[in-house]
Parts: C-alpha cells; structure tokens; sequence
C-alpha cells in the first residue's frame, strides 16, 4: 500500500465524513424546524380554541347581558305604567272629587242666593207691615185724642 494510496483513503474518508456530517446537519435543521413547525402549529390550534371557547364564553356573557337589559327594560316600562295608571286615577278621583265640591258650593250658593232673595222679601214685607202698623197707630192716637178730646201732652200730665 502505498503511501498515496493512504493519503486518498484518508481524504476519501474525510470527504465522506463531511458529506456525512453536512447531511446530518441538512437532516437535523429539517426535523428541527418540522420538529418546531409541529410545535408552532401545535400551540397555534390550541390558542385558536382557547380563542374561540373565550369567544363563545363572551357571547354567552353578551346574550346574558343582552337578555337581562331587555328584562330589566320591560320591568321598568311596565311599572312606569302601572304608575302613570294609578296617577291617571288619582288625578280623575280627584277631579270627580273636586267636580263634586263645586257642584255642592253651587247648590249651597243657590241656596243662599234663594234665601237672601227670601229674606229680602221678608225685609220689604216687614217694612211695609211696619209702616201700615205705624199708619194705623197714629190714625188710632189720632182717634183717641179726638175721642178723648186731649192731645198726648195733656194726657201725660194728666197721668202725672
């Protein structure tokens, strides 16, 4: 064997270590970054579905929410109008209420006019009775000054 002979085994070998070595390198970055690929996509799908169970989680949340405005809204219109209807009935009580008051101070007035009007009749009447009583008085006085042939004067100081 010849020395040449060695020195071309050894550079044949050592070419083959280093095919072999860059091979293995290729081959070991290709199943590092299948190896990484896998591990990304891996981690990708399960952030995709914690993304989307947070998703449907917060559309729960929203419907919920959603649905608890839509009650709470309904509650509040409908006791706004149970208040509006039992104001609406307080105002129309008292309205009948107060239309009942005037027509009572109506009558009452009515009936105080009536006897104003009554008692001024009966005021006329009496004066004229008076005067007819005043009439007669002095017509009688009259007579009996005739009769008793003396004036007032004289018949008082007769009774003194």
């Amino acid at each position: 064997m010849s020395p040449t002979f060695i020195i071309l085994v050894i550079f044949l070998g050592l070419v083959a270590l280093a095919i072999d070595a860059i091979v293995a390198h290729r081959l070991g970055n290709r199943l590092g970054m299948e190896s990484n690929k896998r591990v990304f996509e891996e981690r990708l799908r399960a952030e995709k579905e914690t993304s989307e169970k947070r998703l449907l989680e917060l559309q729960v949340q929203q419907s919920n929410a959603l649905r608890e405005a839509r009650d709470e809204t309904a509650h509040l219109r409908s006791s706004m109008e149970r208040e509006n209807v039992e104001r609406r009935t307080e105002i129309l009580r008292q309205e009948r209420r107060l239309q009942q008051k005037e027509e009572a101070l109506d009558r009452k007035i009515d009936i105080l006019e009536q006897r104003e009007r009554k008692l001024g009749q009966r005021e006329r009447s009496l004066e004229q009775t008076r005067e007819e009583i005043e009439g007669i008085k002095r017509q009688q006085q009259i007579e009996l000054e005739r009769v008793a042939q003396m004036s007032e004067e004289d018949a008082k100081e007769l009774l003194l």
